[in-house]
């Protein structure tokens, strides 16, 4: 994982900034541990260049690109379906059946009354929850990079009637 870069930081004012459009100088953090990052562009391209990236500033950052895309899609997902789920918005996703292989389309905030990030359920903690009115999970988000849910999450979700939706 060291070939990959950290492309993505937070600015001073908690805005998401991407490294192409960074300034140096200017202060970023990590979006996982909030530990200052700093901004590199060598303005050079070319066999062995690097793009813009952020790297930490001193020793002992242990965030990994991974981990840094994980935690930035969750919370910004999170905020952006809060964001519709306050302004009473729907929120449509299309989907096609595993078995039948039928196109479907439906409101993902659906009996949806609260979100949560990392909730905690004992046998598993999705990265973004669906609550009902009764503060039952409808819905799981997951967001998979390298390794999907295991099996006994799966099972889990599916025992318990929770839909599962993978990004």
């Amino acid at each position: 994982m060291k070939d990959v870069l950290i492309k993505i930081a937070y600015d001073e004012k908690g805005h998401l900034v991407i490294a192409k459009d960074a300034v140096k100088g200017n202060k970023y953090f990590c979006p996982e541990c909030g530990e200052e990052l700093i901004y590199k562009n060598s303005g050079k391209s070319g066999p062995g260049s690097r793009c813009p990236h952020f790297a930490p500033k001193g020793g002992g950052h242990n965030c990994d690109p991974e981990s840094v895309l994980h935690a930035v899609f969750k919370k910004e997902a999170a905020t952006l379906l809060n964001s519709f789920l306050n302004e009473k918005k729907v929120f449509v996703v299309d989907w096609r059946c595993r078995v039948c292989n039928t196109p479907y389309s439906g409101n993902l905030l659906y009996s949806t009354k609260t979100i949560s990030v990392e909730y905690d359920m004992k046998v598993c903690r999705p990265d973004i929850a669906l609550l009902d009115d009764s503060g039952k999970v409808r819905v799981a988000l997951e967001v998979v990079y390298t390794h999907s849910p295991e099996e006994n999450t799966l099972a889990f979700y599916r025992e318990n009637g929770i839909v599962l939706v993978q990004y």
